[in-house]
């Protein structure tokens, strides 16, 4: 009863305590309040570096984070990463044994942007949510655990198989009475001794493997100790890529990320939910794989009869078709510059401040990334994802022209504070003025902190060394020590002699 009323008593104190939201946003106010507006000739240096290491993203490994209506409604929409290592990792901090890693969780699209530049919105903000990595270091426990736990009953095995040779060896008469002559028997117990041997040297050979992997483990969940009692191990990370349309641009990376975002959605959505699979849909899909077996069965045909002239009205479907399996895979990579002049080799930089999250719950332990420069994408590819990510609800009664493109998606046009192009201070200012928030100017690259190579002999570094190695070490010690040795007692008889 008492441990309930301390619950109770503690969880009023924390929304007591915690920022309120009204009306499904987070207030503006406060030293971590976000989001924020950027001032980027206000941003002080900040040592240490922000390092990325995402592997390829797979559109079959996304799904759409399920949200509530008012939020579906604002522009805002994420697609999350299945499995525990999520879309690969970002390090941040100054070296190996000072830096904290994060998983990559989620991808956020908003719509317009929630980051103000200047006071003015940019039409599309894509934020990459990382979580502390402490999850994915547990499953990675949790998978070598059982391991572990394969190679002891491997190892059991072992044991009863090396016992079982070592019993036929104590009396081999009790085991084959029937042997014709004595080199028989010896000839058979030379070939149960030597079974014995290589049942021996694999159960060392197995304990070997065994000890190294246990080994591993423990270093594992000393790395996992030792992140959890950093002060920052337990905040989040997003990384913010803001996007306008400028005419001039080079936008080939930029343009393939934003149409395989659209693909991802259009893709997730296409894709039927467990929950909602039914009977009659189940009979939709049988009839549909029929009418496509008749109409395989019926190419053949045409096509051993010489008829093969449909084949001609599919080629616009079939380049569409694979381009799309072209774009089912995006490397992250793609964007080591940008959107700077890959010429000019500019080393990349991102604005860091700490913040909260900008929908409830409004808990200020998020750090923020935000890319320094704007990435260019075209027009076309930014209402593309529009059409998916706004849909039909947003359209307004008015349109705008882009780039020779139409903008009629309310909150995205240039006449609500959204800079797409051009002179930033021909646009008005966006209606809501976010707070200055003081930043720091860190670097950004890819890659991972490399750790450092071991120079000095410890325990730790002998366990892990092969057996032969300690006994060539011991076999040296040993050798110097005699010696040693030696020289002291051949020094200790002549010193006799003289005397």
């Amino acid at each position: 009863m008492s441990w309930m009323w301390v619950s109770k008593t503690l969880a009023a104190l924390l929304l007591a305590c915690s920022p309120c939201a009204v009306g499904g946003t987070c207030p503006l106010s406060g030293s971590r309040a976000s989001p924020a507006n950027i001032l980027p000739p206000n941003a002080e240096p900040e040592s240490g570096s922000v390092l990325m290491l995402y592997k390829g993203w797979n559109v079959s490994n996304l799904s759409i984070e399920r949200i509530e209506e008012t939020e579906e409604a604002s522009g805002y929409l994420s697609l999350v990463f299945d499995g525990p290592e999520g879309g690969g990792s970002l390090q941040a901090g100054e070296s190996f044994s000072d830096m904290d890693e994060y998983v990559l969780r989620r991808i956020r699209i908003s719509m317009p942007s929630e980051h103000t530049l200047l006071n003015r919105r940019l039409p599309l903000e894509v934020q990459l949510w990382h979580e502390p990595a402490v999850h994915r270091d547990i499953s990675r426990l949790i998978t070598a655990r059982a391991k572990v736990q394969q190679m002891l009953r491997r190892f059991h095995g072992l044991i009863r198989d090396w016992q079982f040779q070592l019993k036929r060896q104590e009396d081999p008469s009790a085991t084959n009475a029937s042997f014709p002559n004595l080199q028989t028997e010896r000839d058979w117990a030379e070939a149960v001794r030597r079974d014995s041997i290589q049942d021996g040297e694999a159960l060392m050979e197995h304990a070997s493997q065994l000890r190294r992997q246990i080994a591993k483990i423990d270093e594992e969940v000393e790395v996992l100790n030792e992140r959890l009692q950093r002060p920052q191990s337990a905040r989040m990370v997003a990384l913010s890529l803001l996007y306008a349309a400028p005419h001039d641009a080079v936008f080939a990376a930029s343009g393939h990320f934003l149409r395989w975002l659209t693909l991802a959605i259009k893709r997730n959505e296409e894709r039927p939910q467990p929950a909602k699979r039914n009977k009659a849909a189940l009979q939709a899909e049988v009839q549909q794989l029929q009418q496509r077996l008749h109409q395989m069965q019926a190419e053949k045909k045409d096509e051993l009869d010489g008829r093969g002239a449909e084949r001609q009205l599919q080629t616009s479907h079939d380049d569409q078709t694979l381009q799309d399996q072209h774009l089912e895979v995006f490397h992250f990579e793609e964007f080591r510059t940008f959107g700077k002049d890959s010429v000019r080799a500019l080393p990349l930089t991102a604005l860091a401040y700490d913040g909260s999250f900008t929908r409830p719950p409004c808990t200020p332990v998020v750090r923020w990334y935000l890319v320094s420069e704007p990435q260019a994408a075209s027009a076309k590819d930014m209402l593309g994802l529009a059409e998916v990510v706004l849909g039909e609800a947003h359209r307004g009664p008015a349109c705008q022209r882009v780039q020779g493109l139409e903008v009629c998606h309310e909150g995205i046009s240039a006449s609500d504070g959204v800079w797409w192009s051009g002179p930033i201070k021909e646009v008005p200012e966006s209606g809501t003025r976010f707070p200055d928030q003081l930043m720091h100017t860190v670097s950004l690259g890819f890659g991972s902190f490399h750790k450092p190579k071991e120079t000095h002999l410890s325990s730790q570094l002998v366990s892990r060394l092969p057996w032969l190695y300690v006994q060539a070490c011991c076999a040296v010690l040993l050798l110097c020590s005699i010696a040693m040795l030696g020289a002291t007692c051949s020094m200790w008889s002549h010193q006799c002699c003289d005397l």
